[in-house]
C-alpha cells in the first residue's frame, strides 16, 4: 500500500528538505496502523504527535487506507 504523508511543526526535520512541503509518499504493509506508520518515519508516540485523514482525527491504533493522505501534527500546550 502506499500513502501520502505530511508533517507539520517541529516534524518536518524528520523528513528531507525536498519532501517537507509536499510531503512524502511512501509504502507500508497492508494493514498498516497510524502508529506503524509514524514509526516508519522516525514519530515516536513520545512526540505526542497526532495523525488525521478525510477531515478526521486518527487514533494510534486505526488502520490507514490504501491511497490516504495523512497530516501529523506535533501537540502543543502552554498558557
Amino acid at each position: 500500500m502506499r500513502v501520502r504523508v505530511r508533517l507539520f511543526g517541529t516534524l518536518r526535520s524528520l523528513l528531507p528538505a525536498g519532501d517537507q512541503a509536499q510531503g512524502r509518499e511512501i509504502e507500508i504493509p497492508d494493514g498498516s496502523t497510524v502508529n506503524q506508520v509514524l514509526a516508519e518515519l522516525g514519530v515516536g508516540t513520545s512526540r505526542g504527535a497526532i495523525a488525521t485523514a478525510g477531515g478526521r482525527i486518527l487514533r494510534g491504533g486505526d488502520p490507514v487506507e490504501d491511497g490516504a493522505s495523512l497530516a501529523v501534527f506535533q501537540l502543543l500546550s502552554g498558557g
